[in-house]
């Protein structure tokens, strides 16, 4: 799979994406007027780099295909 740019964090994101459709009170917040469901899913990441931690987000992960989230990752931790 990795040949075609899938990678484990695009496979876990996916999956944690998957499971917040799923479970929608994980990507929920409570306000004073109540809970708030969040309609995005947006998944971050740890990435270590030199001199500390960043976070990436790949966005609208459950609207995206597993290559695509792939091929953002490579291209936000390149960034980095």
């Amino acid at each position: 799979v990795k040949p075609k740019g899938v990678t484990v964090s695009a496979l876990l994101a996916k999956a944690v994406a998957k499971a917040i459709e799923k479970h929608p009170i994980i990507n929920s917040s409570f306000r004073p007027e109540g809970t708030f469901f969040n309609k995005d899913i947006n998944i971050a990441m740890a990435v270590a780099i030199e001199g500390g931690l960043i976070t990436p987000v790949l966005k609208y992960a459950n609207e995206r295909d597993v290559l695509e989230l792939g091929e953002n990752w490579k291209e936000l931790v390149g960034k980095a």
